[in-house]
């Protein structure tokens, strides 16, 4: 992510799926200009090294924050910062909530309100209904 947010371009795009999926698997297809920063190339490359246990950060996330890269970064304030950029909410509707989420399913056979679970609380076993009035999720019946 990092080298396509500094380059604006995807690192490993093949001609092909497989190609891809191969200049991924072997760090393959990296290309840095002459002019990228020489510490950003540096950071990147620390981060994509083959064996997990010699990336940069392998043993302590203190080497990925004290990295030259991140040299004008407060650790410590950067909570307090205000965003650059907050996107309005948007509300979402389903036309039919049947048809929407008939795939979604929930271990569950009683309503359950799902607006405060995080997604990855929920285990697939049955179908849910929306009731978008309630906002609260049924299982059929």
């Amino acid at each position: 992510m990092m080298y396509e947010f500094l380059t604006g371009q995807t690192p490993f795009k093949g001609k092909t799926a497989y190609e891809t999926y191969d200049n991924i698997k072997n760090v393959r297809g990296l290309k840095f200009k002459p002019n990228f920063d020489p510490k950003a190339h540096d950071l990147i490359t620390r981060l994509l090294l083959k064996e997990p246990q010699t990336r940069i950060g392998a043993s302590d996330i203190n080497e990925i924050k004290e990295h030259p890269f991140f040299e004008t970064i407060d650790w410590d304030g950067v909570r307090l910062l205000n965003p650059p950029y907050v996107p309005k909410e948007k509300k979402r509707r389903f036309r039919n909530p049947k048809q929407s989420l008939s795939q979604i399913e929930v271990q569950t056979s009683n309503a359950t309100k799902l607006s405060s679970m995080s997604p990855t609380a929920v285990t697939v076993t049955s179908p849910l209904v929306a009731n978008p009035d309630r906002n609260t999720w049924t299982t059929p019946s």
